[in-house]
């Protein structure tokens, strides 16, 4: 039997430092008074925020998945 031991401490802190940033820039995306619509590669919306769905007359349920 092997045991791996090792300090994670590092990991760990990198790990929570990308969260904390991912959760900061989906914050100032969906606050965004501006428009923002993320495509995929096949040229579908594959996101939106609230003031795309305004401008676009519904939410990314009703938008989300349609050819641009």
């Amino acid at each position: 039997m092997a045991v791996l031991a090792g300090d994670i401490t590092a990991e760990r802190a990198a790990h929570e430092g990308m969260s904390n940033a991912v959760e900061y820039i989906n914050a100032i995306v969906e606050s965004a008074a501006d428009a923002i619509l993320t495509v995929d590669a096949a040229g579908r919306i594959a996101g939106l925020n609230a003031a795309a769905g305004v401008a676009c007359g519904g939410g990314s349920d009703q938008i989300g998945g349609a050819d641009v």
